[in-house]
Parts: structure tokens; sequence; C-alpha cells
């Protein structure tokens, strides 16, 4: 294989911590194997494959990369049957250390569990067993907590629960606990979010995060004012708006001005000019006045409407009280928060012994036990880690959070770290992954770092349309990273026929109907489109036996990626099926989604309860009841 100058750097590199930022289709995984092959095959220095660790985000990541490097050895020996060092890593590279970061925890604690004392015979618990079992227990721990009506309690309920209901206060006892098990001291993590209440500073970090959220504001203002002067000097645009429009600018500009220096004198200044801010009327066209476009008119007048509602709301929301002010209102939550966190170390607590009555863990459990072994006071077995694994590598690094950036830190010498992912790909920070610790490492100059941003999956008129797209919505404000030319794909890959073959990138715009969905109306028009490229289409495909290598589209070339396929799915794949078309979702809910088990569990919740109108309603219109939409409604009357 031919290898970019770029990707030759990254795997030849040696004694020194590495970046990789791969693009998207850049040849990652075949530049991670590559790079491990020639380390276990090296002439002068060459390493068993066991001493090298690679962690990956997925189990099927792990076993896909562990099948590639298992078939480039085999490869090898079949060139050098009779070599010993490569009979040696043919036996070895069963028992590579080739996982997720979970199941390299996983390994730590079986081998190191009476240093912490787990008891060896736990098990790891799937995600729905956990999520019941917290459940259960955060409803325990306020069901204590209303018993012992202590005043703290009262008065954190009263400013949080409304009505009769506490979901909410459920909710965000689990988020609170979730976030402190994101970091390595979850203890000190609850600590930290009590001081910011207990001890806030005028000058901290409450008015740069007001000034910041206020600058971003008035930013999109200014740029929505300047279109819709764009429409006012337009063909047909209203005219008559543009001294008005011109007014709205200046006074936006001298936010955007104001918005610039120090927190406390940022917010004064700030709070001064929105105070005084006052919009002028539009004026009203006589019968003189020039021709404009409802259309236009309408869309100018929605874009002004928009950035002075921004800009009203922030005045009155965020610069409503001074610096002071604000203090003292922190201070007064002060209570309310420290409530709130210790209702979630009860939870944590009683979360702990319920998983350990049951003898199970779950994936938080098992970094934070593996950091703990790895953190003895002694550190000798950290340092058994550092010194047996030659290389570490971590992939979709742009996904790992400071937990596991704290677990690295144990296990790596310092030169020997191979990090390869790409931020611009990071879509797990609703599950506390942290970009943040790539970017920083991206813009150290003491950490060498490789570009990768040839794109060997996609035709040019795909990455041609990628880059037009995310060049303009992309930046270092938005995303963390400016998606400029040292961002953006370039093609890589050779494709014949292309010229004749591929069309431009074509965005298919589809009209709302009444009485149908708008997934179902998506599935339709997608079916139509495929039923096209039935008829019409023709596909490279080096197979083919005939001189121009071409043959007729087939399904299986056709693929609908979906932003979200919960519930999706299901209406593409019922719509494709009903116009003819063979399609094949993988489910993607889980097993207590699954329609059996729903109306199940409503069916015990009836049982328990039978004033639930929702759970009712589901058991009586499934198969136990049968009930058609006409007699459920009688019933209801």
């Amino acid at each position: 294989m031919v290898f970019t100058d770029e990707q030759l750097q990254a795997i030849e590199s040696r004694t020194e911590d590495l970046l990789v930022s791969a693009a998207a289709g850049s040849g990652k995984t075949t530049v991670l194997v590559e790079r491990i092959i020639r380390r276990v095959l090296d002439d002068k220095n060459p390493v068993d494959i066991d001493r090298l660790l690679v962690m990956t985000f997925t189990k099927a990541a792990a076993e896909q990369m562990k099948d590639k490097i298992i078939r480039a050895i085999d490869e090898k020996r079949a060139e050098d049957p009779f070599s010993r060092h490569l009979i040696r890593q043919s036996a070895l590279v069963h028992n590579a250390k080739i996982s997720t970061i979970h199941g390299f925890c996983l390994d730590v604690i079986r081998n190191h569990f009476q240093e912490i004392g787990m008891d060896p015979d736990f098990r790891v618990a799937d995600e729905a067993e956990c999520k019941l079992l917290k459940k259960d227990v955060l409803a325990s721990v306020l069901e204590e907590a209303y018993e012992e009506e202590s005043e703290s309690f009262t008065g954190m309920v009263e400013c949080l629960v409304a009505g009769k209901n506490d979901s909410l206060l459920e909710d965000i006892l689990d988020k609170l606990y979730v976030f402190s098990m994101s970091d390595p001291d979850p203890e000190a993590w609850l600590k930290r979010c009590e001081d910011v209440y207990l001890q806030p500073e005028v000058n901290d970090d409450w008015l740069r995060i007001i000034i910041e959220n206020a600058s971003n504001i008035i930013d999109d203002a200014y740029d929505r004012a300047l279109a819709a002067l764009d429409l006012c000097t337009a063909a047909d645009g209203p005219e008559l708006y543009e001294e008005v429009t011109g007014l709205d600018i200046e006074c936006l500009k001298e936010l955007k001005d104001a918005a610039e220096g120090k927190p406390p004198e940022v917010y004064d200044r700030l709070r001064e000019l929105l105070g005084q801010l006052k919009w002028k009327m539009l004026p009203r066209g006589g019968k003189n006045a020039p021709y404009t476009d409802p259309d236009i008119k309408e869309k100018y007048k929605q874009l002004r409407d928009g950035y002075k509602k921004d800009i009203s709301e922030l005045a009155k929301k965020e610069f409503n009280l001074t610096p002071e002010e604000h203090i003292s209102v922190i201070r007064a939550c002060a209570p309310v928060v420290c409530e709130l966190t210790a209702l979630t170390r009860r939870v944590a607590q009683k979360y702990s012994e319920a998983k350990s009555k049951k003898k199970i863990a779950d994936f938080n459990d098992l970094e934070h036990m593996c950091i703990e072994i790895l953190a003895a006071e002694d550190g000798n077995t950290a340092r058994e880690y550092r010194e047996f694994f030659e290389e570490i590598y971590v992939d979709e690094y742009q996904d790992s959070n400071l937990v596991q950036e704290e677990l690295l830190k144990y296990i790596s010498r310092g030169n020997n770290l191979f990090m390869v992912g790409d931020v611009k790909q990071s879509i797990y920070s609703f599950r506390l992954a942290r970009p943040q610790l790539f970017m920083e490492k991206y813009a150290s100059p003491l950490l060498r770092k490789i570009n990768l941003t040839y794109n060997f999956r996609s035709r040019e008129s795909v990455l041609v349309s990628v880059n037009e797209l995310f060049g303009q919505i992309m930046s270092r404000e938005l995303g963390g990273i400016a998606y400029d030319e040292a961002a953006s794909l370039h093609p890589g890959a050779y494709y014949p026929k292309a010229d004749e073959l591929q069309e431009k990138t074509e965005l298919m715009l589809v009209l709302k109907e009444p009485g149908i969905s708008e997934r179902e109306l998506e599935a339709k028009a997608a079916a139509a489109r495929i039923k096209r490229l039935m008829k019409e289409q023709r596909v490279y495909d080096p197979a083919e036996e005939d001189r121009d290598r071409t043959r007729p589209v087939r399904y299986s070339d056709i693929a609908i990626l979906l932003r979200s396929a919960k519930g999706w799915d299901e209406t593409f794949e019922k719509v494709l099926t009903a116009e003819g078309i063979p399609a094949h979702a993988a489910s993607s809910t889980g097993y207590f989604t699954a329609q059996e088990v729903s109306v199940l569990l409503d069916y015990l919740s009836v049982l328990d309860n039978p004033l639930q109108d929702i759970p009712m309603a589901a058991v009586l219109k499934s198969v136990i009841g049968n009930f058609s939409d006409e007699e459920l409604a009688v019933l209801k009357i």
C-alpha cells in the first residue's frame, strides 16, 4: 500500500508522545494497524504484540482491529513460515491487550481485586439493570429525606419542585451523580460545586460566563441586523426601513465593542448601554412609497423582531442586577446547592451498597476502581504497567473524559502514547466526553501533532459539498475548531469513471402534506429516489468483467443514514418495504423498549396503581385489551 507523507510520519515516529488528527476517511485504522505491525516486525528492535496496549471506543472496533492485525501477521508468516519471531507473535496476538478502555480497566481489576477489597466474583451489569437499580435508589433516598423533614431539604424542594411530582428532583440528582462520576475524584467535584456558591467573588467566573453569553447573543443580533439591511437595499426590498436599520446596527456595534475587556468593567458598561437602548419605530409608507415585495418585507420583520427580542431579554434576564446583587443571589442559592450535593453523596453511597450487595459494577465503577488500584501509595501496580507496555494507543481520543485521561497518566511514560482522533467528529459530550482534552493537546507546542486530511472514502463531489457546508458553519466559537484549509477534507482516492457516473451533490426538499408525518414523507421521497436510481444509475465495480467495469446499481449499493435512528428506522423500513424495496435496519432500541416488554411493564404499572391513565390506555389498546380508539373514547366519556 502506498502511504502519504503524513501517514508515514504517523507510522514511523518513535520515542515520543504523538497526537494524530485524523479526518473522516483518512485511513486512521489502516495507519494504526500498520504502525503496530511495523513495531512488532521491526528488524532492529521488535516488540512482542502483547507489550502494546490498544484502547478503542467500542468492542466492535477492538475486534476489527485485532482481526486486521492477525491477518497482517498471518500474511507475513506466509512469506517467512519458519520465523520464530512470527510464530511467537501468532501465539501472543490472541492475548494481546486490544480492547475498550473499560475492557482494560476490567482486566486491571480482575488481576488486583484484593488491593481494593473487591469481591472477585463480581460481574459488569448491563445499562438497563443499572438504570432500574439507580432509579430505586433515588426514590429511596428522597423518601428518607421526606421522612426526616429537615429545614434545608424542605427549602430545596420548595425551590425546585413544582406541584406534587418530584421527578424533576430525581433527574437533577441523577445528573449530579453522573457528572461527579465523570471526574477522577467525585467528592472533590461536589465540593467544588459547593465552593462556587459559598465563596463567589465579583470578578470570578460568574460574570465571565454572563458576558461570554451576552457577547454571543450580541454578535448574532449584529449579523442579523446586517442581513436585514441587505434586504432593505435589495430589489423590491423595504428601502423605507434602511435608515432605522442603520441605527440598529450602530447600537449593536456599540454593544459589540463594549463586550471586550475585563468582566467587572464590561458588565457595568453593557448594563448601562442596555438600560439606555431604545429601538426606533419603523416608518409607515404613504401612497408614494416605493413598491415592496411582501415576502421580503415579512422576512425583514422576522429578522428585526428576532434580534430586538433577544437583546431585550438579555437586558431583562442577565443585566437586571448589579454585580454585587448577582453575588448576593448566588450566595442565597448556596443552601439549595449544598442540600443537592449532600443528597447526591447519599445516592452515591446507597447505589454503591446496592451494587455491592448484588456483586455488580457499572462502567463508571470500572474506571474509578482501576484508578484506585493504580493510584495506590506504593505505586507498584502503576509502575508494573508503565514498564510492561512499550506503547499505548488510544483510538477516538476526542471522546475521552477526565477519568480516562487520569488513567493514562498512571500507565504511560510520557514518550510512548499514540493518540488518534478528530475533534470535528466528537459527538459524545452528552456522555461527558471532553473534546477540550484533544484541543488542549493540539494547541500545545510541547507535543508533536500530525494531520491526516486526505480522504480515501468519498468522491471529490462529496468532499467539496462537505467542505463548503462546514466551512461556513463551523468556527472556534461553534465547535471549538475552525474549519479552515487545514481542517478541510482533500480527495485521496482515485475513482475511475468519476466524471461519467458521479453528479453533483443533490439536495431534496420535501413539502409537508396534511395527515402524513415528517418521517413518512422523507421515507416516501427516499423510496421514489431509489426507484429512479434503479432505473437510471450505473456504478463502477472493478469486479465486473466488462470493458468499462460498470454495472446497474443494486439495492445493496444504497445506504440511508439517519441523524437519529430511534423511531425513524422503523418508519423507513416500513415505507420502503411497502414500496417493494428490500430494506433492513439494525434495531436501535433496547430490551425495555421492545413492544412486548413495554406492554407488560405498563400492565404491571396498572396492577400497582390502576389510576394511571397512560399505562391503562396502553394496556387496553394492546393485544391484552384489544380496544379500538372509538371504544377507548366511549370509556373516557
